[in-house]
């Protein structure tokens, strides 16, 4: 069995493979720019694909003659050509819901962090600035009573509103399917409500939507402009979402309060990013959903569904209309 190994940093996982795999690695540049003619000539008789961030284009479809299956490492799929792959008859699989309990304790962990102002704190107690550190306590908020606004509330926008819940918050939510999470939002008493109203009502809005044409720019000036004066934003989904120009402006003018964010337009961050020096914001760099235990339950689940997805039986399956009435791959 012969897999792509698409990476673009380091090739971190590449001594995980179990050993009766051949691996071909794959280095890929950090935007969708062409790959090499030998990397090509080296996809052209890959069984699968197992990538990590990288883009799975038209380009890799059509040299990878052979191709059955592509598997991501993680539940994001914005940098994978579906329609290109559906065409080709490749199917493509994601990990489902494997780091939702960890993207939920980051969301809440970064709520709590801005209420509290403890990065600010923290950053001066290491500079060994007592009385610095001691100084943005007297912005920080009680977290009890105020209400969040989770806009996206299926595996991860439901496991945070059960954190939330549990510290008193009130929780509004917002998703495309009107029965998203229902127990949940059932148990905790969320209620189903417009975007519009969680922008002018939320003292703090998490977004936890998939990144696409209908979502790209969705938090803009107009949506910031609506927030509560003093509110927080925290996304953790996919960068594009929130845009960084309007972002930084509504912080700089103090409209409002802080925003956490760990997912950009361009990653790794481009230099020119304007969050890059922003007021009361915490950056991360796309770790929400990594951790040492998830990275190798990951790891494990992705090989055994490429063996499984190649026999015939894959789970989390993105383009299920492949497997109608045909066998994976061309």
């Amino acid at each position: 069995m012969k897999i792509a190994y698409f990476f673009k940093v380091k090739p971190e996982l590449l001594e995980k493979f179990p050993r009766d795999l051949d691996i071909v690695p794959i280095q890929t540049p950090d935007d969708n720019s062409p790959y090499s003619d030998e990397q090509m000539r080296q996809i052209a008789d890959c069984d699968a694909i197992f990538v990590t961030g990288s883009y799975i284009t038209e380009q890799v479809f059509s040299a990878a003659k052979k191709l059955k299956m592509v598997q991501t490492a993680g539940a994001g799929y914005d940098k994978l050509d579906l329609a290109a792959a559906t065409r080709h008859g490749v199917v493509c699989c994601n990990n489902g819901n494997l780091n939702s309990s960890r993207v939920a304790d980051f969301a809440m962990m970064m709520v709590l962090n801005l209420f509290r102002q403890t990065i600010p704190t923290v950053q001066n107690m290491n500079a060994g600035d007592w009385k610095a550190a001691r100084g943005p306590a007297l912005e920080a908020r009680e977290v009890e009573g105020k209400t969040l606004g989770i806009i996206g509330f299926g595996n991860i926008g439901g496991k945070l509103g059960k954190r939330a819940h549990g510290f008193d918050l009130k929780v509004l939510y917002n998703d495309v399917k009107k029965d998203a999470s229902q127990d949940i939002a059932k148990a905790i008493d969320a209620r189903l409500v417009d975007k519009e109203v969680i922008y002018r009502t939320a003292d703090v809005i998490s977004i936890h939507t998939v990144f696409d044409q209908t979502t790209r720019n969705m938090i803009g000036a107009k949506e910031l402009a609506m927030m509560k004066e003093g509110a927080f934003l925290v996304c953790s989904a996919r960068g594009g979402i929130v845009d960084e120009k309007a972002l930084r402006e509504a912080l700089d003018s103090g409209h409002l309060g802080g925003a956490a964010m760990d997912v950009f337009s361009s990653e790794p961050m481009a230099k020119g990013n304007p969050l890059l020096g922003a007021k009361n914001i915490i950056l991360t760099p796309h770790i929400a959903g990594r951790g040492k235990e998830g990275v190798q339950k990951s790891f494990d689940f992705s090989m055994d569904n490429i063996r499984n997805g190649l026999a015939g039986t894959p789970q989390n399956i993105l383009n299920p209309e492949v497997r109608k009435g045909a066998a994976p791959g061309r």
